[in-house]
């Protein structure tokens, strides 16, 4: 993916940590609460840029070589930080809590 514009880094970032929602989220409608957030138009438009920043923090190897869930947390976090350093820390964190979940 290519990197997100800082002029939109902001936005695309709260969407990201709306789009995970509290981890687990069983039941949670990421984009009923994005459209609630950003309206329809604009949550459409999100949506895949959000599914793809997801599936590039999924890029991580962390769950492989981490020795505990702390360091998994970190090591991910850090891989996607080189790839997309636009997005703000909230976000990469929010990604990693969803990543660590599914790891664990």
């Amino acid at each position: 993916m290519e990197k997100i514009d800082a002029n939109d880094a902001a936005q695309v970032s709260e969407a990201v940590v709306i789009w995970i929602g509290p981890v687990p989220n069983l039941g949670y409608d990421r984009e009923a609460a994005l459209s609630k957030r950003f309206g329809a138009q604009v949550a459409a438009q999100l949506v895949p840029i959000v599914r793809e920043l997801q599936r590039d923090f999924y890029d991580t190897n962390a769950a492989r070589v981490a020795a505990d869930i702390r360091e998994m947390h970190t090591l991910a976090v850090d891989d996607f930080k080189r790839k997309h350093p636009e997005i703000s820390e909230d976000a990469a964190h929010a990604l990693a809590a969803n990543y660590v979940y599914s790891n664990r």
